[in-house]
């Protein structure tokens, strides 16, 4: 793969010859491993000139809003729609390319970007802040206090209200009540994690009878079934608001893992030193000088062929 971002920097650069190209073909056709590489490699590279295309459409999108020329929600969709040109692509490729949740994500009240995280007071004087790549649709009612976590993840630490509405987080998994608290809620493929940092919390899964009440230092997963068993909360689990993620003993997987969350890119890791365990503090908004820290206390080699393409080996 290492090989592959390489001839793909020298071939997209405007500085390879014809010596060059030969050379490329004929590592290219020297084995299928090398063609599956450079099709990975290709790939990433067309969804990274996709993803900037997104961005700048979303940045114009925010600059109106914030000019109060707010667009009707249909406009809004027939707008992307021909941005992205769902008229070519089937029905089967929006539902399952992830197509369908950027949308709903960019079409939230409030959402992040790839590596933004962003704090907000509610109406109440409530804090939010809103992890990588997040959304959440706020819904105060004269009887409720209601967030959605459409995607992401989202620390709350909620304010005593005048008129006592239940504060509740719902995902499509199920409804968590605050019950005056500091928690997190993260939003998974399959499950929703709910991690306590002060007081309590209330889950109610959307397809169960039965609830269960989360105390301060618990983290819990569940589904729409079934409440998953409690496990013990890191106490700076939260350290994300402040743009820092804490590593305690993870594995080199784990923590690569999490910080590709924050990277609007490739990061590949070699097997043979995914086992590695890793203590520190590790910044968020620049992932990749964070990796360069890697190497002055585990055995690994962290190369940046492309701005884009990050690869942690094996020293």
């Amino acid at each position: 793969m290492q090989q592959a971002a390489e001839w793909f920097a020298l071939l997209s650069s405007g500085n390879a010859t014809d010596a060059d190209r030969l050379r490329w073909q004929s590592w290219l056709a020297a084995a299928p491993a090398h063609q599956q590489a450079w099709s990975y490699v290709d790939a990433v590279s067309q969804d990274m000139a996709q993803l900037q295309k997104a961005v700048n459409q979303d940045v114009v999108s925010d600059k109106l809003i914030d000019a109060h020329q707010r667009i009707s929600q249909r406009r809004k969709l027939l707008s992307l729609a021909a941005f992205i040109g769902l008229g070519s692509i089937s029905w089967a490729v929006w539902r399952h390319t992830g197509l369908q949740g950027k949308v709903t994500a960019w079409h939230a009240d409030h959402h992040t970007a790839t590596g933004t995280i962003h704090a907000l007071t509610l109406p109440d004087a409530s804090q939010v802040w809103l992890n990588t790549a997040s959304a959440i649709n706020i819904d105060y009612s004269a009887g409720l206090r209601r967030i959605e976590l459409v995607q992401g993840e989202v620390l709350i630490a909620t304010a005593a209200d005048a008129v006592n509405r239940p504060f509740v987080v719902d995902t499509l998994h199920g409804r968590m009540q605050a019950l005056g608290t500091r928690f997190s809620v993260r939003l998974l493929n399959e499950q929703t994690r709910l991690t306590v940092f002060e007081s309590a919390v209330r889950v109610h899964p959307a397809q169960a009878s039965d609830s269960r009440l989360v105390q301060s230092g618990q983290q819990v997963h569940f589904n729409d079934q079934t409440i998953l068993a409690a496990a013990s909360a890191l106490p700076d689990g939260d350290s994300w608001a402040n743009g820092v993620l804490q590593a305690h003993r993870m594995t080199l997987a784990e923590l690569v893992a999490e910080l590709r969350r924050y990277y609007r890119g490739h990061i590949g890791l070699a097997d043979e030193i995914a086992h590695l365990r890793v203590v520190g503090s590790f910044r968020l908004d620049d992932v990749p000088r964070s990796l360069q820290v890697l190497e002055t206390v585990l055995p690994v080699r962290v190369q940046q062929t492309l701005p884009w393409w990050i690869s942690i080996e094996a020293d």
